[in-house]
């Protein structure tokens, strides 16, 4: 048997390409900041602990990276909407503004249920069953619920 059947000469792997962001990082700001100003949401950290003022960076972070990719836009209604990159789900999703009735979708829930809640104020916020939420990936579910902690800021 020859030395290549025995020890199959390697591939060279070349590495994927970063992904090519379709926003700049300042327009991608801009529009973070366009949203949070029409919703009013209050970013100022001052008088918070060191965990809040963490998690507030977190969700910025996150929302500003997906606008960047192209996967979140904020639409003319200054809502975010979300299109899916790693779940079944490819229909972009519209987060409406919390009102009290959407957040009394978590008190069908257990205390203990914190995935539960999650889920269900996502579906009320979105007009969306909470399954769609528990069936995505855990990555899609990220996004989305980093949008609605900055709803909840």
């Amino acid at each position: 048997m020859s030395e290549e059947a025995i020890h199959p000469p390697t591939a060279t792997v070349k590495a994927p390409l970063p992904p090519v962001d379709k926003i700049d990082a300042d327009t991608a700001e801009r529009e973070f900041k366009r949203f949070t100003d029409a919703m009013e949401i209050d970013l100022d950290t001052e008088g918070l602990d060191d965990n809040d003022r963490r998690d507030n960076e977190i969700s910025k972070r996150t929302i500003i990276k997906n606008i960047r990719s192209g996967d979140l836009i904020i639409n003319d209604r200054d809502l975010p909407e979300y299109t899916p990159k790693r779940s079944d789900r490819t229909e972009a999703i519209v987060f409406k503004e919390p009102t009290g009735a959407m957040l009394m979708a978590i008190d069908k829930k257990k205390d203990t249920a914190k995935v539960a809640q999650i889920h269900a104020l996502l579906g009320s916020m979105t007009g969306n069953h909470e399954n769609v939420f528990a069936k995505m990936a855990q990555s899609d579910v990220k996004v989305c619920s980093e949008i609605l902690m900055t709803f909840l800021a």
